[in-house]
């Protein structure tokens, strides 16, 4: 429910992989039954449960259809009284974001790097073993 005010405290509370809460533009989603169908992997979530995810959301520039599926998440609005908390952290997070990427802190940059080591070696040896 929209209508619901939910404070910064109880969505700090949801970073398991049990209950997986974000905030994505001062709204407050339970993305815990899409950590598994998440395109980009159950870490990407995972790793911004319990926080605001404004920034690393639209830094991966998300399709419409994304934003009308994130709907059906829904539990609230950050109360009022944390909205200023949340201004402050984005204007933090653009900075550090021009400075270093947060991904390469992240689980999904060693399974990318991890991904394309493993596709670099799976060419080589196809290409070792083609018949000629």
């Amino acid at each position: 429910e929209a209508s619901r005010l939910v404070s910064l405290d109880e969505v700090r509370k949801h970073c398991t992989s049990e209950s997986t809460w974000i905030v994505l533009h001062d709204k407050v989603y339970d993305v815990t039954s899409f950590l598994d169908k998440h395109p980009g992997g159950t870490a990407v979530l995972l790793d911004r449960g319990g926080q605001d995810a404004t920034n690393v959301f639209e830094d991966e520039g998300h399709t419409l259809d994304a934003r009308e599926l994130a709907k059906g998440f829904v539990v609230g609005k950050v109360h009022p009284k944390d909205l200023k908390i949340l201004e402050k952290d984005r204007a933090v997070g653009l900075k550090e974001s021009k400075v270093k990427p947060a991904s390469t802190n992240s689980a999904l940059y060693i399974s990318t790097i991890s991904y394309n080591t493993l596709m670099g070696l799976l060419i080589v040896v196809i290409v070792e073993y083609m018949p000629r």
